[in-house]
């Protein structure tokens, strides 16, 4: 049974109230594409293959993560998108991405409220927004104990600047006398997005966004419904016995047995949440805690040993796809008086750049471990940083239950 009729008969936990006369451009098994009808969007509906914390203590940090991160995906799909022609009518908005100006944010709204008593999280932003493009993505995301499902909208000016000349002329009409330079300094970006606004231009990219938003909730409508209960993940120490040691992971990073049992056999993979799957990178952050099964790898006793285990550990990673791979290493204090080095790597898979911090180290029976942190570069490597000292300040090792044979590089998911 695909997504549709699983959804239409609330097999999933969450249900909707799907018309007959849709347009179906895309039903399986995890995901659903359609459309009702001109007044709204395409719909995107999927179940996520990793889960999204909603739980209090992550919640000013998710904030956070997701401003910068839609401020960086705007400024990335900028670069490659916008024609870079100083002599361009407005130069400046086609040679310098409006994220230039601080208080400018892609972000148009951004809230956690609550359908049916479970927590969601809602977004709506701007992707692109210069004369020629206007993007913009709403999504709204639920987690559930059946899993975590995304309703994503998008949709695009066919004209840009319509929206904005016509509240310009209207307030310029207001303020008669006032220079024009003058009445620019008095407004912002939410002038012109106030929702009161949209039965102005119904056909603007905004106000379908918004519309697709309450079709969804309107109990005549959309009607949605969650009917699942809300996730509950594990609290404070987790015990990772194949790895052979405990840890404390920080807010936001769940357990993934998907990408966990696809790798290593002595790997464990926590994912971070931030924005959709279908954002640069997959909107996330992974940690990996993982320890080597290599027999040479027990004769390391130095950071020379370390450094070496690393680069060609993280070199080899070409031969399952991956380029343009560069590696730093660092010497560090011992950990827990054995050697420890951090070794930071820059790479592509497929065309999408990518980041890793790594911290080595050995421990007294000469096993050699390793904390990861990647994602796409939209973060500093003083931030990946953080979120490693958290799990190492919390490690704690357990006895080795068995000796199974790595299998996949740590990198690799798929």
């Amino acid at each position: 049974m695909f997504l549709l009729e699983r959804l239409r008969k609330n097999a999933e936990g969450i249900s909707l109230s799907i018309p007959n006369d849709i347009q179906v451009i895309g039903n399986s098994e995890r995901q659903l594409i359609f459309h009702i009808n001109e007044s709204l969007p395409v719909f995107e509906i999927s179940k996520s293959l990793f889960d999204l914390d909603l739980r209090s203590n992550y919640q000013p940090i998710l904030l956070q993560e997701i401003a910068l991160y839609a401020r960086k995906e705007f400024e990335s799909l900028f670069y490659k998108e916008a024609p870079q022609n100083p002599k361009a009518t407005e130069a400046m908005f086609y040679n310098e991405p409006r994220t230039k100006d601080p208080n400018w944010s892609p972000i148009i709204k951004v809230e956690i409220s609550k359908i049916n008593n479970i927590p969601a999280l809602y977004i709506l932003r701007r992707l692109t927004y210069r004369p020629g493009s206007e993007f913009i993505s709403s999504h709204l995301i639920i987690p559930t104990n059946q899993g975590t499902y995304e309703i994503n909208a998008h949709s695009k000016a066919g004209m840009t600047g319509y929206r904005e000349s016509a509240l310009y002329m209207i307030l310029l009409e207001q303020n008669k006398g006032v220079e024009p330079e003058e009445l620019m300094k008095t407004i912002d970006q939410s002038y012109y997005d106030d929702p009161e606004k949209d039965k102005m231009f119904k056909e603007h990219p905004l106000s379908l966004l918004r519309e697709a938003h309450h079709w969804l909730q309107d109990e005549q409508r959309g009607n949605l419904k969650i009917t699942a209960t809300a996730p509950s993940y594990r609290e404070g120490e987790i015990h990772l016995e194949n790895v052979g040691c405990a840890v404390v992971l920080p807010p936001g990073y769940i357990f993934s047995q998907l990408l966990t049992s696809a790798m290593s056999k002595t790997i464990a993979i926590f994912v971070r949440v931030i924005l959709c799957s279908g954002s640069i990178g997959g909107g996330k952050k992974m940690i990996g805690v993982w320890r080597s099964t290599d027999k040479d790898a027990r004769k390391i006793n130095t950071r020379e040993g370390l450094k070496k285990l690393a680069i060609k550990s993280t070199q080899g990673w070409k031969n399952e796809g991956a380029k343009e791979i560069n590696v730093e290493t660092e010497d560090l204090p011992d950990f827990n008086g054995k050697p420890q080095i951090s070794c930071y790597t820059r790479f592509k898979v497929g065309d999408e750049a990518t980041q890793s911090l790594a911290r080595w180290f050995v421990d007294s029976d000469n096993y050699v471990f390793r904390v990861d942190v990647s994602c796409v570069p939209f973060f500093s490597k003083e931030e990946l940083n953080q979120d490693i000292e958290i799990v190492l300040k919390s490690w704690r090792r357990l006895p080795i239950v068995d000796e199974p044979e790595v299998t996949k590089p740590w990198w690799q998911f798929w």
